[in-house]
């Protein structure tokens, strides 16, 4: 999460500052903030890991997580924490990309945090209905 809120900008600054001062040192800061854009079709940088790790990372924890509440108050109870916390999520990443301030076809509803909070509730449920 470091690093899809916005560190990229810390890394870009210290690649700004460094430039013109010690030649290893802007050299290592130009490496990170390169790491740190995407790249056009050609390999991958760092940064286009993040986002699929992070979701992956969810994917696992949420076996853990969610036995446990299955176990302690049930199915029903498991879905509905789920189905909150994708909502609480998706309308903070409404509000954080600007809400409902532009027209309908600009606003952004697939962001990052909307996907992360998105993507548990369509596994969640998706895993429930084939396991039967």
């Amino acid at each position: 999460m470091f690093w899809i809120l916005g560190a990229d900008s810390l890394v870009y600054a210290l690649n700004k500052m460094a430039q013109g001062k010690n030649a290893a040192v802007a050299s290592v800061a130009g490496f990170f903030a390169d790491q740190l854009d995407h790249v056009d079709w050609v390999g991958f940088h760092f940064y286009d890991l993040i986002f699929p790790l992070f979701v992956f990372i969810v994917g696992v924890s949420i076996v853990f997580s969610l036995s446990k509440t299955v176990e302690r108050e049930g199915k029903v109870a498991a879905h509905k924490r789920v189905f909150r916390r994708f909502v609480v999520l998706f309308a903070i990443a409404l509000l954080y990309s600007g809400g409902f301030s532009r027209e309908w076809p600009d606003i952004r509803l697939l962001g990052v945090l909307n996907r992360a909070g998105s993507s548990p509730w369509w596994s969640v449920g998706y895993g429930d209905c084939s396991s039967r």
